[in-house]
């Protein structure tokens, strides 16, 4: 099972939908994330914030942050412990991280660089 939420990030004249999922069986946690379109000036860092509630560590749970309109759609990958740095479009290439420290508190929010 896994808990998908869709991101949409406002840039001048485009917008870009993200997809998250997360992979885990059996839990009670809902993903979280901003009610509105995230708004980002090109260029700048931008964070995609999204956390589990109740709150779970997903330290080893896999994590895909994902563009459906991208070939290969993958922005950042996160797997036993790991982020995968394979199959990922070119373009995120070095570009986005998640906060390590917050894991265990659920927050798997994106940041963009």
């Amino acid at each position: 099972g896994g808990l998908v939420a869709l991101y949409s990030l406002s840039r001048k004249h485009s917008n870009i939908c993200f997809r998250l999922i997360v992979f885990h069986l059996f839990s009670q946690s809902q993903l979280i994330g901003p009610p509105q379109p995230i708004v980002a000036i090109v260029g700048d860092d931008t964070i995609l914030p999204c956390h589990l509630e109740p709150a779970m560590d997903v330290g080893a749970l896999p994590v895909e942050w994902t563009r459906p309109d991208l070939n290969p759609q993958f922005v950042h990958t996160w797997r036993e412990g790991v982020e995968l740095l394979v199959d990922h479009h070119p373009s995120y290439e070095g570009r986005t991280s998640l906060f390590m420290d917050k894991l265990k508190d659920g927050d798997i929010s994106l940041k963009l660089s």
